[in-house]
């Protein structure tokens, strides 16, 4: 397990198994190779290469520590305790993925929590 950062630095989910979960112990998403889906729509969200999250419009939303290709690299805050891991919840049939948007060299505007919820 390891946490991943937003732009401002903060540990605010990780990935586990197939999935991103929250500092709060919720399930977030799915991943799938280099892409992520919502967690009950199985829309396509975005991409996960590199150690990095990726929106819809190609900005990065979350990193791991290790990361490189990040427009800045902010100072870390420290890692939070382990929250329990939620059960598994089924799986939906996941959607067409869109073409990528070139590359913006920039942070999501985005909250990471946010952008997963309620897909």
């Amino acid at each position: 397990m390891e946490w991943m950062y937003d732009r401002n630095g903060r540990a605010c989910m990780f990935v586990y198994d197939d999935r991103l979960i929250s500092r709060e112990g919720d399930n977030l998403c799915w991943i799938s190779g280099t892409h992520v889906y919502g967690l009950r729509s199985g829309k396509h969200l975005g991409w996960f290469e590199n150690g990095i999250i990726y929106d819809c419009n190609n900005e990065v939303l979350a990193f791991f520590q290790r990361a490189a290709r990040l427009p800045y690299h902010p100072g870390l805050s420290g890692i939070p305790g382990t929250p329990g891991i939620p059960g598994k919840p089924g799986r939906p049939g996941f959607g067409g993925i869109p073409g990528k948007p070139g590359y913006s060299a920039r942070f999501s505007d985005y909250d990471p929590t946010n952008y997963f919820l309620g897909n």
